[in-house]
């Protein structure tokens, strides 16, 4: 009895850490949304399995680099206020998962 008792505990424990630090947005074309606050640097994995770096260069400017290839993209959609990491007018190819500081969120763009 004592084992299911705390297999309940430890199950409750695990789905409550684990939802508190993803967060999926379902949002559309345009809309402004705010990313994962935190620190150290962002990355975003995108839809077709692709992991990028943002590196900041400047008050609300950076670019985002393919971790495989190095290959450095614009972007020109996002901007921080404080922690936060925002983008302005989200787009189609924004959707996926962005991490920062361990906190993930997922964009869905609709």
């Amino acid at each position: 009895m004592k084992f299911y008792i705390t297999f309940l505990i430890f199950l409750a424990f695990f789905i409550t850490s684990t939802y508190s630090a993803t967060f999926m947005y379902p949002v559309k074309v345009g809309d402004e949304v705010t990313l994962v606050e935190g620190s150290g640097p962002l990355r975003f994995f995108s839809e077709d399995h692709k992991e990028y770096t943002f590196n900041f260069s400047g008050p609300n400017r950076g670019f985002f680099t393919d971790n495989k290839t190095k290959k450095r993209l614009p972007a020109n959609n996002l901007r921080i206020k404080g922690n936060d990491v925002i983008i302005t007018k989200i787009t189609k190819a924004d959707a996926g998962h962005y991490e920062r500081g361990g906190n993930m969120v997922t964009v869905i763009v609709e």
